[in-house]
C-alpha cells in the first residue's frame, strides 16, 4: 500500500518536470511560432510565379464572372471589333476545353458562334456588309 501512495503522489511530479521539460527551448534557437512568422514574411515578399494550373484556375474564375450569355457574346464582339483574333481563338479554346455552361446548362461554345454569326450592332446587316 505504501508503494501504491508514494506512486500515486510522484507520478503527477514526474509528469509536470516531462511537460516543462519539453516546453523549455534551447537557448538561441527561435520557437516555432518565430519560425512560422518569419517564413510567412519570406512568401509574402517573393514575387509569387505562378504555375499552369494557378493560372489556368484564374482563368476560369475570370471566365465565371460572365454568368449572362449577353456578357459573353458581348466580350466575344468587342474581341471581334479589336480584331483581336488571338483573343478570339483562347476563349474558343477555354469554351472547348473546359466544355463551360452558363447557369441553366446552356454552352458557352454555342453562343460563342452565336455571337460571330451575327452583325455585332444586332441589326440586320446587309450582303455588301457582310462582304466586307
Amino acid at each position: 500500500m505504501s508503494l501504491a501512495k508514494l506512486l500515486f503522489c510522484t507520478l503527477p511530479l514526474l509528469s509536470i518536470a516531462v511537460t516543462f521539460a519539453q516546453t523549455q527551448e534551447p537557448e538561441g534557437q527561435p520557437s516555432l511560432g518565430d519560425v512560422a512568422r518569419e517564413t510567412r514574411e519570406q512568401r509574402r515578399l517573393q514575387p509569387q510565379q505562378e504555375s499552369a494550373h494557378a493560372m489556368k484556375v484564374r482563368e476560369l474564375i475570370a471566365d465565371m464572372s460572365m454568368n449572362t450569355p449577353e456578357d459573353y457574346q458581348e466580350k466575344i464582339n468587342e474581341l471581334l471589333g479589336r480584331r483581336d483574333f488571338d483573343g478570339l481563338e483562347n476563349t474558343a479554346a477555354t469554351a472547348r476545353s473546359t466544355k463551360a455552361r452558363f447557369p441553366g446548362g446552356a454552352w458557352k461554345l454555342l453562343f460563342f458562334y452565336e455571337a460571330l454569326s451575327q452583325p455585332s450592332d444586332g441589326r440586320q446587316a446587309s450582303s455588301t456588309e457582310w462582304s466586307s
